[in-house]
């Protein structure tokens, strides 16, 4: 009996390292502030060096994107059609801006949304 409790406990231990692990992975990428960026698809690649962020996207199914960037406080900076070319490039200069957290928002024609923070900014 005394064998098949440790295993249980052993277990929960492992789980519990797990579930640690992966939350603190989340939380990292949540803020990211990592160089480069890119979807799970692989079809949207953030590139953020020297304030300069680069959203690129390579649209296979030539659908129609919308791209919002956001302030860390919620205000929208910035938002464009960026058509529906095979590729799509935008790029952002935050030398003069705030450092912090942005949010920038992709929107496709079909209705797919999808969201990625960067951190940038020299302006303290």
């Amino acid at each position: 009996m005394y064998h098949k409790h440790l295993i249980l406990t052993t277990m929960k231990t492992v789980k519990t390292i797990i579930t640690a692990f992966m939350l603190l992975t989340f939380m990292a990428n949540y803020a990211n502030d990592n160089k480069v960026i890119t979807s799970s698809n692989g079809e949207v690649t953030i590139i953020n060096e020297n304030e300069l962020v680069q959203v690129s996207i390579l649209n296979t199914n030539n659908a129609t994107y919308t791209l919002a960037v956001y302030s860390e406080g919620g205000e929208l900076l910035y938002k464009e059609k960026l058509g529906n070319a095979a590729s799509l490039v935008k790029t952002f200069d935050f030398k003069t801006s705030e450092v912090g957290t942005y949010k920038f928002l992709l929107k496709s024609g079909e209705g797919e949304i999808t969201s990625y923070k960067v951190k940038t900014g020299s302006r303290s």
